[in-house]
Order: C-alpha cells, then sequence, then structure tokens
C-alpha cells in the first residue's frame, strides 16, 4: 500500500509543521534556505514530511544538528545501500585522529563514536521510515542488516584501537605455550549474531580469548586474564556510556558465564569446561544465533572457527534432542509470568503470538535437529523457516507464514523504536489525548494502513497464526494426555495422574501398592517394591535436578501405559530395567514425555520380550 503527502494524517501534518519552524529558527539563516530550497523537490518533501512524522529522533536531530542534516542529503547517502565494509571503513576515517595527549585519547575515541553513530542513526531510520525500499520484506532485512553491520563496525574499531592503545601501558598479551600474541574475540548474540540487529537494540556480547599466559614487554606484567578483563571494561565503556553526545549501544553482558557475577572474559579452556558442565538450556537457545565479529572483507581468523566449534558442541546434540521442547515451555512460562507482572500484553516481541514466539519456533527445530544435520545449524531466521517448509516439519507452507508475520511484526517493531530511538516493543495505549491519537495515527500510517482499526486487525491476524503454530509445537501435558495413550488410561478412568505422581514423589510402596491395585495391575506389591527400588537408588538420588524432573514427569505416564498390557508387572519390570540404564542421559526421557506412541510401543515391546530392555 502507497502513500501521498496528502494522506498524512492532519494531527501528523501539524506536528511536521512545527519541527519545520523550528528548525528554521535555531538554523543558520542559509540553512534555512537550504532547506526550503530542498523541500521545492516533491520527492524530498515526501521523504522529509513522512520521515519527521514518523520519528521524533529524526527530526530532533536534524534541528539541533542542521549541518549533519545537510552532510547527509548532499553526500547521496539517503539514497545508496551500504556495501558490508562501508561502516567499518567510515567508522575507521571517523575515529582517526587521535587526541594529542593519552590522557585524552579515550574521551575523544567516545565523543567520534557517538558523532558517528549519530549520523548512520539518522541515515538508517530515514531510509526505513521513507520507504525507500517499498518491498515489505525487502525494507526489513535492509533495515536489520545495516544495524547489524553499524554495531560490528563500531564494536571491532573501538576494540582495535583500545587494544593498542593499552598495550603500550600494561604490555603484548602472549600465550603461555606458543608465545603468540593474544586478542579478545567478540561474540555477537541474538539479532547481532544473525545479521537481525533492530533499530534501536541494545546488544548482547560475550568475550572470549583463545589462551593463558601474561603479557610482554614490561617491568610489570599483567595475565591475560587481566589485560583482556580490562581491555573488555574500556570496550564496554566506549560503547555503553552516556555522554553530551550521547550513547553507541547499550551493552548487555549477561549472557555471559555465570551471569552477572562471572568474569567479563574468559579463556577458551574456561569457556568450553562452563558450557560442557554447567551450561543450561537456555544458554542453548541463546548460542544458535551467536557470531564472532571481524574486521568484513578480512580472512577468517582460526581462533574465531575454533570458538565457534567449542559452542556448536555444547549448542548442538549428536543425537536428535527432544530436551529442547520442555525447555522451551519452561522459558516461555517464564516469558508469561513476567508479562502478567508488568502488564506487556501489548508487547509485540514478549506477548501472546510476538516475535519472541516465531525465533522459539524456529530454534526449537535448530535443537532438536541440528546435531545430525548442520542446515539446522543456520543463523538467519528467514533460512530455517525455508528449511522447515521444504522438510516439511510444520504444516503445509506454515514457515512461510511465519515469515510473513514475522516481517510485519519487525517492521511495526522498527516503526516503534524508530520514534525516539528507544527499545520498546509495546504499542501506543488509548489514553484518550491528542498525543495518543497522534501516536497511533503515526503508527498506522507509518505501517501503511488507513486507520488504528485497521493496522491492528491485520496485526492480530498474523499474531493469531503465530500463536497457533506456537501452542502446536509447545502443547502441554493435558493436551497430551487428551489425545496420548488412551489404551492405558482406560484401563481405570477413576485413577488420576496426580495420584501416581505423588505415590512416585513420596516414594511410598503402601500408596505405590493402592494405585497400582487400582489400575489392576496383576501383581501390585512386587511392581511396587520395583518402583521403590528405583527410586531409592543412588543413580536417581544424585541425579541432576533437571534430568530428574524429567523422569518425575516421565514415571506417572510411564505407569499408566503399563496398565494397559496383560502382563503389566512384568512389562513394567522389564521397562524400569530399561530407564534405569538410561536415566541419566535427559534426552531419551524428554523423548518418551514427548511422544506418547513412542512409549506405548516401548511398554508394547517390553511385554512381549524381556530382550528390548535387555539388549
Amino acid at each position: 500500500m502507497t502513500q501521498q503527502l496528502s494522506d498524512l494524517p492532519p494531527l501528523l501534518q501539524a506536528r511536521v509543521e512545527r519541527f519545520l519552524e523550528r528548525f528554521r529558527e535555531s538554523a543558520p539563516e542559509e540553512l534555512g534556505l537550504w532547506l526550503d530550497a530542498c523541500l521545492g523537490d516533491a520527492d524530498f518533501s515526501e521523504q522529509l514530511f513522512r520521515v519527521w512524522a514518523g520519528s521524533e529522533f529524526v527530526a530532533n536531530t536534524c534541528v539541533r544538528h542542521p549541518e549533519v542534516f545537510r552532510e547527509l542529503v548532499e553526500s547521496g547517502d539517503l539514497e545508496c545501500d551500504d556495501h558490508e565494509s562501508t561502516p567499518y571503513q567510515r567508522c575507521l576515517e571517523a575515529v582517526a585522529q587521535d587526541a594529542e595527549t593519552p590522557s585524552e585519547r579515550e574521551a575523544t575515541l567516545h565523543r567520534q563514536l557517538r558523532r558517528f553513530r549519530r549520523y548512520q542513526m539518522l541515515r538508517i531510520v530515514w531510509r526505513d521510515l521513507a520507504g525507500v525500499n517499498t518491498d515489505a520484506e525487502q525494507k526489513m532485512l535492509a533495515t536489520t542488516r545495516e544495524m547489524s553491520l553499524l554495531a560490528d563496525a563500531v564494536i571491532v574499531v573501538a576494540r582495535d584501537k583500545l587494544h593498542r592503545w593499552l598495550c603500550e601501558s600494561w604490555g603484548t598479551p602472549t600465550s603461555a605455550l606458543s608465545g603468540v600474541e593474544q586478542h579478545l574475540l567478540v561474540l555477537g548474540m541474538g539479532k547481532l549474531g544473525a545479521w537481525e540487529l533492530n533499530v534501536s537494540s541494545d546488544i548482547d556480547l560475550i568475550f572470549a580469548y583463545p589462551e593463558s599466559g601474561e603479557t610482554t614487554g614490561v617491568a610489570k606484567t599483567r595475565s591475560n586474564q587481566e589485560f583482556f578483563t580490562r581491555l573488555a571494561q574500556k570496550l564496554i565503556q566506549a560503547l555503553d556510556n552516556t555522554t553530551v553526545d550521547g550513547q553507541v549501544f547499550r551493552v548487555d553482558m549477561r549472557l555471559r558465564p555465570y551471569g552477572g557475577s562471572g568474569a567479563l572474559a574468559l579463556s577458551f579452556d574456561a569457556m568450553e569446561e562452563y558450557y560442557q558442565n554447567q551450561g543450561r538450556d537456555w544458554e542453548r537457545y541463546a548460542m544458535v544465533k551467536s557470531r564472532v565479529i571481524g574486521v568484513p572483507g578480512s580472512d577468517r581468523d582460526p581462533a574465531a572457527d575454533n570458538l565457534e566449534r567449542i559452542l556448536r558442541a555444547f549448542t548442538y546434540r549428536r543425537y536428535t534432542d527432544f530436551s529442547v521442547i520442555q525447555s522451551l515451555r519452561d522459558m516461555k512460562a517464564m516469558i508469561n509470568l513476567e508479562v502478567q507482572r508488568r502488564g506487556l500484553s501489548n508487547n509485540i516481541k514478549l506477548g501472546h503470538g510476538g516475535i519472541r514466539e516465531v525465533e522459539f519456533i524456529a530454534q526449537a527445530f535448530q535443537l532438536v535437529w541440528g546435531g545430525r544435520d548442520q542446515r539446522f545449524q543456520q543463523r538467519e531466521l528467514r533460512a530455517i523457516l525455508r528449511l522447515l517448509d521444504e522438510e516439511q516439519s510444520l504444516p503445509d507452507g506454515a514457515g512461510a507464514g511465519l515469515w510473513q508475520a514475522y516481517v510485519f511484526l519487525r517492521n511495526l517493531e522498527h516503526v516503534l523504536q524508530g520514534w525516539r530511538d528507544e527499545q520498546t516493543q509495546e504499542l501506543p495505549g488509548d489514553d484518550g489525548d491528542s498525543d495518543g491519537a497522534a501516536d497511533r495515527a503515526r503508527v498506522a500510517f507509518m505501517m501503511g494502513y488507513s486507520g488504528w482499526d485497521a493496522c491492528i486487525a491485520a496485526l492480530e491476524n498474523y499474531r493469531d497464526r503465530v500463536k497457533g503454530h506456537f501452542q502446536a509445537l509447545v502443547a502441554d501435558d493435558e493436551a497430551e494426555q487428551e489425545n496420548g495413550n488412551k489404551e492405558a488410561q482406560s484401563a481405570d478412568a477413576s485413577v488420576q495422574l496426580p495420584q501416581l505422581e505423588a505415590a512416585w514423589l513420596n516414594n511410598d510402596v503402601s500408596e505405590f501398592v493402592a494405585a497400582l491395585t487400582a489400575l489392576d495391575f496383576d501383581d501390585p506389591g512386587p511392581a511396587a517394591d520395583r518402583l521403590h527400588i528405583l527410586g531409592s537408588s543412588q543413580k536417581v538420588l544424585t541425579m541432576p535436578v533437571e534430568t530428574r524432573a524429567r523422569l518425575d514427569r516421565l514415571m506417572p505416564q510411564l505407569i499408566l501405559a503399563c496398565a494397559g498390557v496383560e502382563n503389566s508387572t512384568e512389562a513394567l519390570a522389564r521397562v524400569l530395567q530399561l530407564v534405569e540404564s538410561v536415566a541419566r542421559r535427559s534426552a531419551y526421557l524428554v523423548l518418551l514425555i514427548e511422544n506418547t506412541q513412542a512409549l506405548q510401543q516401548l511398554v508394547t515391546l517390553c511385554a512381549a520380550s524381556p530382550w528390548i530392555s535387555q539388549s
């Protein structure tokens, strides 16, 4: 849907007129005359009214820095797509001039980076809102790509300058084994890692260095840990600190090993030890999109390949890993609680049918299949959704439908964030005042709709689509029980799962006997004793918390399944022998929890022959 300047709602027209008045009042006369001349061009005037109506950030930046605005317009940068290396080269040029004294260098670098970011953000938001790309998908992809390239550029340029300066005073970090100089690797997480950064996003980073050792070339040496921790602190300050020139990017380090209490930088060995021994399921989801940030166009750093190899071994299991479905349920449950607590139902990222649910669907399939099929190890969401359609992993065409919804949601997110260059995913409220009405009119207009009601109707259609697919993927236990093992449940409809759950958790023989008798087990006493022995075993008592929780979920379903065969006690004994042998490999437990047909087939085979449990 295309719009003309005449379509601009009166409330937005009035806003732009006020910005123009402020520009003419505050800018030098020469620049005021320049802008009036530019407005004589119909295409430029159309773009300016549209962009200034859609972004208070852009309008205010143009008013406060008219010389920057003029430079941007006359440079032709508004019409040009950035080549992959362009932001990096321009950032190098922007920070090329160092301060005269070492004490002033970092403050100068901070100022240079923030002014570079201001120019680039003005350009990116202008192009996004002006409709330079009229195709919704291409517009979203262009904006997220350019934001990611900008983040890469400032990270690498700032890191390399700060590394060089720190070496002058602390020495050069060197490997204790090889004597090779060491460098800090920056791991971009989430949307940054997948080249999908939005227009006002923070950046999630993790810092690592290849090998332990100490600095050389100075009288007082430092460990590599000390050096890279200090370098990480300086890099965060260069990007995150708010000065009179603003901020470059908000930096979030909470995804690093041990979270906020962990070291800012770890060696590869320490990283590998943490993820293999203490890494949690949510960290595997976070690692799906991770990427070592490097200089564009340069040769690939072998150390980057080594780090990504270590992380892939943690992220993707060699077996088909159904445990991720339960992890996804747990994460979404926590998000839902936060949405309720903070009243975020209008949040298009975290709310039902939002951006996060589309990402979760793709990441779940990546973690399930990625260890066996490297095609699922791609970072970009679009590639994974296409793959899901190719493999028919979702209902016909669902991947394409989810991508269409995702494009709409991300473009809407850019409209919301581009207004004030703020990280928000909240829809404007209905407060009954003129500002609220103008905000809703702005969002609808920028999204190509004639009014708020039409925009919201389209949004709800997309959210319902996403919500439906997400709920189908993470169907909870009640849904599984309704549609699952009806044969086992028919043994005695009066016996409910909570009774079996209580008996298992209490590990009480008398409770087992009562429940098994009600289920018409052929010999409840020995069956109860066998369950009690398993529940009391060291293998079960010393299980990791997460694995034990999965076993606790499986056991009531397993007992019900055994109740449905003729030799129920014998079948239970055989199945328990198999469960005990694989109990610490939680992926197998989850496979049986998630797939009631697989559980029933296992019970049927064990009832028919002892061979399956002994092999």
